[in-house]
This record gives C-alpha cells, sequence and structure tokens, in this order.
C-alpha cells in the first residue's frame, strides 16, 4: 500500500476517495470496512468477556470473529464482477485472519 492508501484506510470518520480507475479507491474502501469490523468485534468481544470473566488475560480468537454482532457495513457497486471479487477478497481477507488467529 502507499501512504496515501494507508492515510485513506486508517482515517477517522468519513473519507471521500477520488480517482481514476485502477488507483485503488476499490482496494482501500474494501480494507477499510474490514479493518473497522475486525476492531469492532476484537473490542466487543473484549468488552464482553471482560464483564462476564474475572480472568485478567483475555484474548479474542478465531471463532469471535464468526459472531454476528451490532455492526454492519454495506459497500454498494453496480458491477455484478466486481460485487464477486470484492466478496471473494473480503472473504479471504476473514479466513486469513482466522487461521493467524
Amino acid at each position: 500500500l502507499t501512504e496515501q492508501e494507508k492515510d485513506v484506510i486508517g482515517e477517522n470518520g468519513n473519507v471521500l476517495a477520488v480517482g481514476r480507475s485502477g488507483t485503488g479507491k476499490t482496494t482501500c474502501a474494501v480494507l477499510r470496512l474490514f479493518s473497522i469490523e475486525m476492531l469492532y468485534k476484537i473490542r466487543f468481544s473484549l468488552y464482553k468477556k471482560k464483564y462476564q470473566e474475572t480472568i485478567k488475560d483475555v484474548r479474542c480468537g478465531s471463532e469471535d470473529l464468526d459472531n454476528a454482532i451490532g455492526l454492519h457495513c454495506i459497500f454498494l457497486t453496480a458491477s455484478p464482477v466486481l460485487t464477486y471479487e470484492i466478496q471473494r477478497y473480503y472473504k479471504k481477507l476473514t479466513e486469513n485472519i482466522k487461521s493467524e488467529l
């Protein structure tokens, strides 16, 4: 990722990315949605475990990433091909994170 792409992905709040085809807008959007969702799930899992157990060393496992909890993200495009590719990419990212955990 370029520094500009990292900035777009890590920026707080709303982001508007403008550029011509092939500049990485979709990649940034998918990575941004993915990171927001994963951080939300991890934080929710840690919060939930912290207040339900008295264990000090709480970890988030791969099973926690499958839980459907209060955050929903939508990625909208008119291209069926792009829709399929984004779904495939997102699923691959999730599986890679689970295998690492």
